[in-house]
């Protein structure tokens, strides 16, 4: 037993070591804690070096004013982060930081579920925030009625955009909403000048045209993310009179846009783009792989990765031989290397994602999964799109007979596939034996109602 002088206590840490500590925690949460306990811990907090992170979930009506009057507006000049998750918090610390924002250090700001009528707001207090760097932003609108409020199906962020815009130093924004209907028509407006944004992030669904007035104020974006889907619209497509040189990053998911309007909104934004993302929810819309081939070499001579995915069925409608052809426009000409990977979810979905790089790049395909399989047809599909397999999991086979379904993966499997496993909820014992009679794996054991297959080869 260590003697009493040798004994060690909490307060015995170095300063630096309690910094990082404190890194993941609440400001609020330690001030609560340590504030009053010694003058160590007074000193180590109020430190004028040590930079307050404030993530609050939750406040009882009767800490607001403490929290305000306490800590937030005495220490504003020390705050880097404030992230407030809760909307009935965001309103009720509403008088407080508006009235006192001189929140001079603050580098971001995360609010979730904030209306339009607040953030509206709050925006007119951030331009005064001269180290403003990032905002996440997860909006709502509420309609109220007599009985109560409801979310309404229609968000417009005209004004929320156009006052992010005119953040002097925001470098990054990520903006989201979960109303299938949002609209941000931003006119051409001379009073906004070129935003100083190089990231956004676009989390709601939006229209071509209303993404093509963002852009004309973005002139330093370098990457851009929309992961709800772009439409076209009912309106024609405006002519795109300016080029993003800076922009190297650009991810598109769920688009519904037509291939040749996608190739013009594509080769007229810039021709510095390093990663191509686009995740498509319809397969027909990506199937002309010659097009795509042509979009790339025309627009994008520094592109080094291009990844396309989609949803798809993979039964006996499934056309191979056009699948084929898709990944062979990208090969034949560039000699680009392949990456296929595939998934498939619990609603028997199946996920294609292809990906496209530059010759310095090696194709690793080893590994797949199948929640639900229809016929061996499918797994022989799999087996040819994937010939360098490795390991294969099968969920629910309850359609095909169990010793027919591991005869057929052992006969028609490629000779790179190693380790195969099929799950088994009822533990057929009789089927256990045979395995090991009749097939010489070199691995054959069942836990956690998995069989696992060893293949010897």
């Amino acid at each position: 037993m260590a003697s009493p002088a040798k004994r060690k206590s909490f307060e015995d840490l170095s300063n630096e070591l309690f910094y990082e500590i404190f890194d993941y925690f609440d400001s609020w949460s330690l001030y609560k804690a340590f504030a009053n306990l010694n003058i160590r811990f007074q000193n180590l907090l109020f430190n004028c070096s040590y930079r307050f992170k404030i993530n609050v979930s939750h406040l009882e009506k009767s800490d607001i004013d403490a929290f305000c009057r306490k800590f937030l507006i005495p220490n504003r000049h020390r705050i880097v982060s404030l992230h407030l998750r809760r909307s009935n918090l965001i309103d009720l610390l509403l008088p407080s930081i508006t009235n006192n924002l001189i929140f001079e250090q603050v580098e971001s700001i995360h609010l979730p579920y904030i209306s339009k009528t607040i953030l509206v707001v709050l925006l007119q207090s951030f331009i005064l925030l001269p180290r403003l760097f990032f905002l996440d932003l997860f909006l709502v609108k509420i309609v109220s009625y007599q009985q109560g409020s409801k979310y309404d199906e229609y968000l417009n962020l005209t004004e929320i955009y156009c006052s992010i815009l005119k953040l002097p130093v925001l470098k990054s924004i990520k903006i989201s909403s979960w109303l299938p209907e949002t609209k941000f028509p931003i006119a051409m407006n001379s009073t906004i000048e070129g935003s100083s944004l190089e990231n956004i992030i676009i989390d709601h669904q939006c229209y071509l045209n209303d993404l093509i007035n963002l852009l004309r104020h973005t002139p330093r974006l370098r990457r851009l993310i929309c992961r709800k889907g772009v439409q076209t619209g009912e309106n024609n497509t405006q002519e795109i009179s300016f080029s993003l040189t800076n922009l190297i990053s650009l991810s598109i998911k769920r688009s519904s846009l037509e291939l040749n309007k996608f190739d013009t909104f594509l080769g007229q934004i810039g021709s510095n783009l390093k990663i191509l993302h686009i995740a498509n929810s319809s397969y027909e819309n990506c199937f002309n792989g010659n097009q795509w081939e042509k979009i790339l070499s025309k627009n994008f001579p520094f592109l080094k990765k291009f990844s396309l995915e989609f949803l798809e069925n993979l039964d006996e409608t499934f056309d191979l031989v056009k699948f084929e052809e898709l990944i062979s426009s990208f090969t034949s000409q560039h000699q680009w290397t392949i990456q296929i990977t595939l998934t498939q979810n619990q609603y028997e979905d199946c996920q294609l994602k292809l990906v496209v790089q530059s010759q310095n790049f090696t194709p690793i395909v080893t590994t797949v999964k199948i929640y639900k399989v229809f016929n061996l047809a499918q797994i022989e599909f799999i087996f040819k799109l994937c010939p360098l397999i490795t390991y294969l999991e099968l969920d629910d086979w309850s359609n095909i007979n169990l010793e027919i379904l591991v005869q057929f993966v052992v006969m028609k499997s490629p000779s790179s596939l190693q380790y195969f496993t099929i799950s088994d909820r009822k533990y057929h014992s009789d089927f256990m034996e045979k395995l090991k009679n009749r097939w010489k794996f070199s691995t054959i054991k069942f836990q956690k109602e998995k069989i696992y297959l060893q293949l010897n080869r």
